[in-house]
């Protein structure tokens, strides 16, 4: 059991806890208080009345022995009921201003806000529209000034035929008023000649390029189609002129060309005919520079090439068929010397000297043979003669007699065998007589 002393003790502090409980309590109550009470004090000063009147209201259901949300309340009531005449003048007021507003109106519309502020001051809506008008007009003001700007601008460049500048010029307009009609249609109008222009510059670099490559008739053709977008421009008809120009001067070269082409190839052909193949070479290479590309010249160089080539090896084939023939016949090889002198003068058939050697030749081998045929006949007979082959020996003594009739020794041999051959006829005639 608990003594009296712990039950006074318990009692004690249960009274102290209820009494922090209710200090605490009482001051959750006064925070709350006091917060709606700044709330209702702001609204009241910036006269949102009902809204201040709501939030008074609230305050003193916390406190409700509070005086001063009460005389804040009766104070709220008192102006409710004094502006509603002032209030009906104020709407209507901002009801004018509202429309001239929408219609943008902004100078007409600023006017009506601003009487409407002097019906009913404390009301913001006017205030704030006022405000907003003040920017507006300004900004309003500043537009249109950029516009007529940017106009002016658009105008003297394009009258100055800077249509780049003024294009950028007319879109700054544009963009400032977009429902302006007078800049959408010079935009219009300068996107098209922008487009000709476009067109038109293609055309001139299309000309221009040909002209460089030496086109002359397609330059021409290109510059006259320049000239149907822009008929005042002076540059494709200066082309033009000095295209024609050029083109007269290059029939007058090209007439006088032709004519030193063909001196050149009438000599060149006169020369190869002849067998100048230098001269003829000098001619067809001067033909070459009138007209490169011409392929008679280039195909009568390469025959002449061809011809001082094949000269030049037969040159060096008769000097070594001369040099041969030369040799053999210091060594009395008149047969290898006889062919390499044929050889020389078939290489050269109008050089007399291989003629000349050959008919010696000719003679020297026939020489050599008849002294061979010379010899062996007399030989023959000596070798009959010796042997007492008279008769073998007379054929053979004649026949040598023949081949050299102005040679003494065979027709003294024959003479000889004459005489032996009528004495051997006397013996036999004797011996048979007898």
């Amino acid at each position: 059991m608990l003594s009296g002393k712990m039950i006074r003790s318990i009692g004690l502090l249960t009274i102290i806890l209820m009494f922090c409980a209710n200090i605490s309590l009482a001051q959750d109550v006064n925070a709350a208080y006091n917060k709606k009470l700044n709330e209702a004090e702001k609204l009241y000063f910036e006269k949102d009345y009902k809204a201040a009147k709501i939030a008074f209201q609230e305050a003193l259901e916390l406190k409700p022995d509070e005086t001063h949300p009460k005389l804040r309340i009766r104070d709220i009531n008192k102006l409710l009921n004094d502006n509603s005449a002032i209030l009906s003048q104020y709407e209507e007021a901002v009801k004018k201003a509202d429309a001239l507003y929408e219609r943008k109106e902004y100078r007409q519309a600023l006017e009506a806000y601003k009487a409407a502020n002097d019906i009913d001051p404390s009301q913001t809506y006017a205030a704030d529209r006022i405000l907003e008008l003040y920017s507006l007009i300004k900004k309003t003001e500043n537009t249109e000034k950029s516009y007529q700007s940017a106009l002016e601008k658009g105008i003297q460049y394009f009258e100055a035929g800077k249509l780049e500048e003024a294009k950028k010029e007319f879109e700054t307009a544009l963009s400032l008023k977009p429902g302006e009609q007078f800049p959408a249609d010079k935009l219009a109008e300068i996107n098209t000649l922008l487009e000709k222009e476009k067109q038109y510059q293609k055309l001139i670099e299309q000309a221009d390029e040909q002209y460089v490559n030496q086109d002359y008739q397609g330059a021409i053709k290109t510059y006259q189609e320049a000239l149907t977008i822009k008929p005042g421009e002076s540059y494709p008809k200066t082309l033009i002129g000095r295209i024609e120009d050029l083109i007269a001067k290059r029939e007058g070269e090209e007439k006088a060309r032709q004519q030193a082409y063909d001196d050149a190839i009438a000599k060149g052909d006169a020369a190869f005919d002849a067998g100048s193949y230098d001269v003829a070479k000098t001619n067809f290479e001067s033909a070459l520079t009138f007209k490169p590309d011409e392929s008679y010249p280039k195909a009568k160089l390469k025959e002449i090439d061809s011809r001082v080539a094949e000269l030049a090896a037969r040159e060096e084939q008769y000097a070594r068929a001369l040099a041969d023939g030369e040799q053999f016949y210091k060594e009395k090889q008149f047969t290898q010397a006889l062919a390499q002198f044929k050889t020389a003068s078939e290489l050269k058939p109008d050089e007399e000297y291989p003629r000349s050697k050959i008919s010696e030749l000719n003679n020297l081998i026939v020489a050599r043979e008849l002294d061979e045929k010379y010899n062996t006949a007399i030989s023959n007979a000596d070798q009959f003669f010796a042997e007492k082959k008279f008769i073998q020996a007379q054929k053979e003594y004649q026949t040598a007699a023949n081949l050299k009739p102005d040679e003494t020794y065979p027709q003294t041999k024959l003479t000889e065998i004459e005489t032996i051959l009528a004495g051997i006829a006397e013996t036999d005639a004797a011996y048979q007589s007898a």
